[in-house]
């Protein structure tokens, strides 16, 4: 069986990568929606993008689970964790780059609609540590699932 996760934090070969890197792409294209579209200021709403990053950790780790034996709980938070990472770093240097090309499309947050690079970078570092959160949560959640599916099939 091919390791489908290595011990680096991004190798394009790991699973973590290619699924954080999907997770920050769609992310980013969320909020630059909300942004073109004018309902920048609607906390609920912006909160959907996080959706995205569920989606590809519940696959991630599904993927990683039927791929894997043994204990995926441990290995599993690993994955989570590293996808949200991965996740985080795209979506941070997508912001970086709308405000280099065009600033008025740069992410807002916290009512803060970025105007210079520093509070580009404060909305940066709190979609980053978000993302981490978020995705720290939906990796812990989606273990227990399936760490007690895995149970069920091991039992006599």
């Amino acid at each position: 069986m091919q390791q489908i996760e290595k011990k680096d934090i991004i190798n394009l070969s790991n699973l973590s990568t290619q699924f954080g890197i999907y997770a920050g792409l769609g992310m980013a294209l969320v909020l630059f929606v909300f942004q073109l579209s004018g309902h920048d200021y609607q906390p609920l709403l912006k909160y959907s993008n996080y959706l995205m990053l569920a989606l590809m950790i519940i696959i991630a780790l599904n993927i990683y689970n039927k791929n894997s034996r043994g204990d995926i709980f441990v290995k599993g938070l690993k994955v989570g964790f590293k996808t949200s990472f991965v996740a985080a770093i795209t979506l941070v240097v997508i912001n970086l780059i709308i405000y280099l090309v065009d600033p008025a499309f740069t992410f807002s947050k916290f009512s803060i609609e970025p105007s210079n690079m520093l509070q580009t970078a404060t909305v940066s570092g709190a979609l980053f540590f978000e993302t981490l959160v978020f995705g720290s949560l939906i990796a812990f959640a989606t273990l227990q699932y399936l760490k007690g599916d895995r149970a069920e099939k091991t039992k006599p």
